[in-house]
């Protein structure tokens, strides 16, 4: 099993404090002497190192773990007999890998789980975790070049030595935080435990801080100063309007003035701060900075080739002539992420490169046009971290290092600091009886796997299924009902997320990426036998078997567009369910008459809403007005929705769709619940919970 750098140095520390407690601080200082890094990094190396070196023999933890205190490696440690040779008995001419111990130090560790090249009794020499060590350096950088469509990538610590991290917000949810052009301010949205939130103006010197709009249930996204720092242009929106309208303030707040509406991206501001740029449907769109004057520039309206929008955060260029955004299309039937120039004046694209990542989010150009910084993903599992692109070569380098995600990226004028919103997600998987969610029993244990945040379901023998990145790679992985037997179910091939149980159990359906775009797969409740069930343009996602278990359900993306369709569970041809374009979350009633959905209609006063339609006709019978997400289910007897109310999502409520009063069913008192499934007979919930927070992060010495 290869080992990251950062996990064989842990394992290093350890072994040279042979039976000693080595505190948590120490080793964040050793490994991390440099940066800024969570305690959750060092959780992960811990987890890593146990997973690889399994237990001693009489079934103790080979690094045992003080509460409060650190960790402990407890191996035993043997000393080889001397060798005949040069000095320390070496061979003449070898060199010494290590000045901490020497080569003859062994590390007695448990039969290796995962291959069978180590013996039943295998030894870690000194010099071999070294050797391993630049094997490993040597083995991503030769995998990257041979892998790899774009240009080059330098990780290498070295390019680390001089960058500094400090927490601005710490322990505090601070959404988009977003510096001045001259370092002086930075503004950003605080969410309070209600789920409303402000805006909030922070003096870097002095850290004096002052609220300058007030609580929205909605929101506030995507900031930007003025180039003379004299303005705050920023976005809301509303609990039942999605679509953003961007405004402009005064530095010290006051009544926003209206620039534009009814877009659907962050959006960015020219340099001489005269014009907006933002993405609207399928266009990207320039308007005045004063309001009107729009104009679309570029289109990608077709399902082969798409703008990044809604989170994506776009980059007007210092000289004003073009526009850099994240995109994506598709090469055959795989997904590629994409780096854009767009033209200001004709909207004609340019291709900046970048090495083969899995997806690109937010860009930031430097102010001296020398490169961009970027929030991208090598792999589908793998967090979003900040890169350094070169401009025009894109020789790419991480700035971070770490296991958060990055979002929201704002620079000062001289290129100096950097500010980014570091995201902390902990989700792991509970159990509640219904009638008292009070005992929910909390069944995986993780830091940074983020269980269930893309679907959980129950089986009727028992078992869960959740999605969980523990692996590397976002997969399936099954537990038992007293959180017994953690496995992965489905191979690390791409993102292969909600899961879905047919009526019997034995059948799960999801979606998956393994085939470089996302297509509907079927696996026996083991993992065994995958089997592709839908193909075609587009995206297929979120299958959901119906109640006869004859059919799988699922949105079918095309282009702008996204309808239900079903398909025969064993494999055929898909059917079109639902009329409507713009369909997206859904849920089948126990019965298999009705169908829950989520619609979006730009043309009606409130454009996101929800609806029941008949499963054979796709005829709307009934429009919702409550505070839901699209994570919505059914009470067993189909009179009913139970769903994860808005905007808090502590709790579940349910609503009866005869018209009457929601009513809440779970009692939790903290986390946000971010998936949840009922077991088939109805007496357990089975929840992802958690909290997903942002902290502002300040980042210098990242030339």
């Amino acid at each position: 099993m290869e080992l990251p750098p950062k996990v064989v140095e842990t394992l290093l520390v350890l072994v040279e404090k042979h039976g000693e407690i080595v505190g948590k601080q120490e080793l964040m200082d050793r490994l991390w002497p440099h940066a800024f890094v969570e305690e959750a990094n060092l959780v992960q190396n811990i987890y890593l190192l146990r997973k690889t070196l399994g237990t001693a023999e009489n079934g103790e933890e080979l690094i045992k773990t003080f509460r409060r205190r650190g960790y402990c490696f407890t191996g035993e440690i043997k000393s080889r007999p001397e060798r005949e040779g040069g000095e320390n008995g070496r061979p003449s001419g070898q060199i010494s890998p290590a000045p901490v111990f020497d080569e003859r130090t062994q590390i007695v560790a448990a039969p290796d789980q995962y291959g069978s090249q180590w013996s039943s009794r295998p030894v870690l020499t000194t010099a071999a975790v070294f050797l391993g060590l630049v094997l490993v350096f040597v083995g991503l950088g030769a995998w990257r070049s041979l892998d790899r469509k774009g240009p080059s990538t330098d990780t290498g610590p070295a390019k680390l030595s001089s960058i500094s991290f400090k927490r601005l917000t710490p322990d505090m949810y601070a959404i988009n935080p977003t510096i001045s052009p001259d370092g002086k301010y930075m503004v950003s949205s605080r969410r309070q435990d209600s789920g409303d939130a402000s805006v909030w103006l922070t003096d870097m010197v002095s850290g004096a801080e002052k609220q300058i709009m007030p609580a929205n249930k909605g929101g506030y996204d995507s900031f930007r100063f003025s180039p003379d720092g004299s303005e705050i242009f920023m976005i809301t929106y509303g609990t039942k309007e999605p679509k953003f309208v961007l405004g402009r303030i005064p530095l010290t707040g006051g009544q926003p003035h209206e620039v534009a509406r009814n877009f659907s991206s962050p959006f960015t501001l020219s340099p001489d701060g005269r014009q907006v740029a933002f993405v609207r449907d399928t266009e990207l769109v320039i308007a005045d900075a004063g309001g009107g004057g729009e104009r679309a520039i570029a289109r990608r309206d077709s399902d082969k080739a798409w703008f990044a929008s809604w989170s994506s955060q776009m980059s007007w260029s210092p000289g004003g002539d073009t526009i850099a955004i994240a995109a994506g299309r598709l090469d055959g039937t795989a997904k590629r992420a994409e780096l854009l120039e767009i033209s200001v004046t004709d909207g004609a694209e340019h291709e900046i490169p970048i090495p083969n990542w899995d997806s690109v989010e937010d860009v930031l150009w430097r102010p001296d046009h020398s490169g961009l910084l970027v929030t991208a993903r090598e792999t589908s599992g793998s967090p979003f971290q900040i890169w350094l692109v070169s401009y025009p070569s894109g020789e790419a380098h991480r700035v971070t290092q770490d296991i958060n995600d990055y979002d929201s990226l704002s620079i000062t004028a001289d290129s100096q600091v950097l500010v980014a919103g570091q995201v902390i997600a902990h989700r792991n998987i509970y159990a509640a009886p219904l009638a008292n969610t009070k005992e929910a029993r909390q069944l995986t244990f993780g830091t940074a796997a983020n269980d269930g945040y893309f679907g959980v379901v129950a089986l009727p023998d028992g078992k869960i299924i959740y999605t969980s990145a523990r692996g590397g790679s976002t997969d399936l992985w099954m537990i038992n009902a007293d959180g017994s037997d953690q496995r992965q179910i489905t191979a690390t091939a791409g993102e292969n997320t909600r899961p879905n149980v047919s009526p019997d159990g034995r059948s799960v359906f999801f979606d998956s990426g393994r085939t470089g775009t996302t297509h509907i797969w079927q696996i026996d409740a083991d993992g065994g036998d995958p089997r592709q069930l839908t193909d075609g343009d587009g995206f297929q996602t979120r299958p959901m078997a119906s109640p006869d278990g004859k059919w799988v359900y699922f949105n079918w993306i095309l282009g702008a567009t996204s309808s239900i369709w079903k398909i025969p569970a064993g494999g055929g041809d898909a059917v079109r369910v639902s009329p409507h374009e713009h369909v997206e979350a859904f849920s089948i009633s126990p019965d298999g008459r009705l169908l829950v959905f989520q619609q979006y209609d730009k043309a009606a006063s409130t454009p996101w809403r929800f609806g029941i339609m008949r499963a054979d006709t796709g005829e709307t019978v009934r429009l919702i007005d409550a505070p839901m997400t699209g994570r919505i289910t059914w009470t067993k007897n189909s009179a009913a929705l139970i769903y994860v109310e808005t905007p808090k999502l502590a709790n579940l409520w349910q609503l009866p769709i005869d018209g009457g009063q929601p009513q809440q069913i779970t009692s939790f008192d903290s986390q946000q619940i971010r998936s949840f499934d009922i077991t088939p007979d109805g007496s357990t919930i089975v929840v992802s919970r958690g909290y997903s927070s942002t902290e502002a992060v300040q980042i210098t010495g990242f030339h």
